[in-house]
């Protein structure tokens, strides 16, 4: 699943596994194809991303010199999905509230611009 913030990946039939990855983190997107891959018309997509020790091994066992791997496998819309990811890699998160307070502060003056604009359109009417 591919989030606004973040990529979620299930992986596995009896050995289920789930990782969760954050576009800030992610270092390196790939399409991998093998032959038996390109005669079914799929592909892998890889997301690599920072954060791991080296000699550390992901849920899959791969190792990769710090890098945790994460594995869209099969995917027939492989490209699709790297396009995506790339996409929000690319999207400047949007700025959360400052503090609690400045979005009390803001709900107050939102408040009191309608209460505003009721009063004004409340004298129009007869």
């Amino acid at each position: 699943m591919v989030a606004n913030r973040s990529l979620l990946i299930h992986d596995g039939m009896w050995n289920v596994s789930e990782q969760t990855m954050t576009f800030s983190n992610i270092q390196n997107i790939s399409v991998k194809q093998g032959p038996v891959q390109q005669l079914l018309a799929i592909a892998n997509v890889e997301v690599r991303t920072a954060g791991g020790k080296p000699g550390e091994s992901d849920a899959d066992g791969s190792v990769d010199g710090g890098m945790h791997v994460g594995r869209f496998r099969g995917a027939d819309n492989a490209q699709e999905i790297h396009d995506l990811i790339k996409d929000e890699m690319q999207t400047p998160p949007v700025d959360k509230p400052q503090s609690p307070g400045s979005t009390l502060q803001a709900a107050r003056a939102l408040v009191e611009e309608a209460r505003l604009l009721l009063s004004v359109v409340g004298e129009g009417q007869p």
